[in-house]
């Protein structure tokens, strides 16, 4: 099944969540949750449309870029056992660049 998101949206393959362990060894999922959410982009839209609805305004965000989007935005979506996240372009909050 090929998954193509409609005008601006963005599929984003979340990378695995580290979970902040306390002293008594419990986890803390209230400080895990809340902070933003790493993933690599999988799948784009087209673009979302222009004004005058004649032209698509071009995505800045290609496939393979690995981003970083806030914890409570989107819709979480699993892909064959694999949780991923549909987002909008506007949603992103920075492209992580691993060379630095």
């Amino acid at each position: 099944m090929k998954y193509i998101p409609t005008s601006d949206n963005i599929l984003v393959r979340l990378d695995p969540r580290e979970t902040e362990f306390g002293d008594s060894g419990l986890a803390r999922p209230s400080v895990a949750e809340e902070m933003p959410m790493t993933g690599t982009v999988v799948a784009r839209g087209p673009g979302r449309w222009g004004k005058k609805g004649v032209r698509r305004v071009p995505m800045t965000i290609t496939t393979g870029d690995r981003v970083m989007i806030p914890w409570a935005t989107g819709q979480e979506i699993s892909i064959g056992g694999v949780y991923h996240r549909e987002v909008r372009e506007s949603d992103v909050l920075a492209t992580l660049d691993d060379a630095a």
